[in-house]
């Protein structure tokens, strides 16, 4: 048996995340009865907690602010943070003696009114699209726009997004009118606007292995990301936190603060300051041609 803190834990996974992996099965949950079952620990309130507990009638409530509250509650009570134990994969909480639980009548009312939102997954939605090809204000195109299915929807990590895996293409027939001040249009022909329709549709990766485009730069897909494998000059950068900053997008360490430099002078990426142009130092020579042994700067 191990027993941990739940506040702990709670810190500890919200430092890390949810992983991509988990959030590609959730995309793929289509109602609320298969949410639980999949990914919640509790399977029911009977097996977690028995049909009798306090703690069992208020998971049926069906609202998992009702249930936070309530852990809430027992900790003001108690004075100390609830400790929660994992047995065989099932968690468990340790109840208090007393446990009073209050719904109003004003929030029961509320909640039956409450209708369950149906998830916008990703799939062809229609989308409007503009078919008008000229900017000119005179030039009037019927129809203007239409309604083509394109992929939308919500992906669960903003590391992801709805994007076409089958694509058509319809050729629509166009017409063109031009106004000349009449009270009629000039009907000048139509033609073919070609759009694209999306057939089918999936949750991918935004950062593909083609936007890794820095020599130091591997594409990693679990994560949907390009990372750096310079990984002594990434240390390095950060030992000079002072004065310059790493780069993970290009892989490369830059300086914090880029100075404008003044005349003879040039900005040094290496130490992040104005040093002297060595090509605006030459030797300086007298009227009877001989040279000095310092340098003055030419303009």
């Amino acid at each position: 048996m191990q027993i941990v803190r739940s506040r702990e834990v709670q810190k500890l996974h919200h430092e890390q995340g949810i992983p991509l992996d988990m959030i590609r099965r959730l995309n793929a949950i289509t109602n609320e009865k298969q949410l639980f079952d999949e990914f919640v620990n509790v399977q029911s309130p009977k097996r977690a907690y028995g049909s009798n507990s306090e703690y069992g009638r208020v998971v049926r409530v069906g609202r998992v602010t009702d249930i936070r509250q309530y852990e809430r509650d027992i900790e003001n009570e108690n004075n100390q943070p609830i400790v929660t134990a994992s047995v065989s994969g099932i968690t468990t909480m340790n109840k208090p003696r007393t446990i009073n639980v209050v719904t109003s009548t004003s929030e029961s009312n509320e909640t039956s009114k409450s209708e369950t939102p149906k998830p916008a997954t990703c799939a062809p939605e229609l989308r409007t699209v503009n078919l008008k090809e000229s900017t000119d204000d005179t030039i009037y195109y019927y129809p203007s726009c239409t309604r083509v299915d394109r992929c939308g929807g919500c992906c669960g990590s903003e590391l992801l997004s709805c994007q076409a895996t089958q694509i058509q293409f319809i050729n629509y027939t166009v017409h063109i009118f031009e106004y000349n001040g009449k009270p009629v249009l000039e009907h000048r022909g139509s033609k073919i606007v070609t759009v694209d329709k999306h057939i089918k549709c999936k949750c991918d990766c935004k950062i593909k292995a083609k936007d890794c485009k820095s020599l130091h730069q591997k594409y990693e897909e679990k994560k949907c990301r390009c990372t750096c494998t310079n990984r002594e000059e990434e240390q390095n950068c950060l030992q000079q936190n002072d004065s310059k900053v790493w780069n993970g997008s290009t892989c490369t360490c830059e300086c914090r603060q880029i100075h404008e430099c003044t005349t003879l002078y040039y900005f040094d990426e290496n130490t992040c300051s104005c040093v002297r142009n060595p090509q605006s130092i030459q030797p300086a020579y007298r009227f009877d041609g001989a040279r000095y042994d310092t340098a003055y700067d030419f303009p």
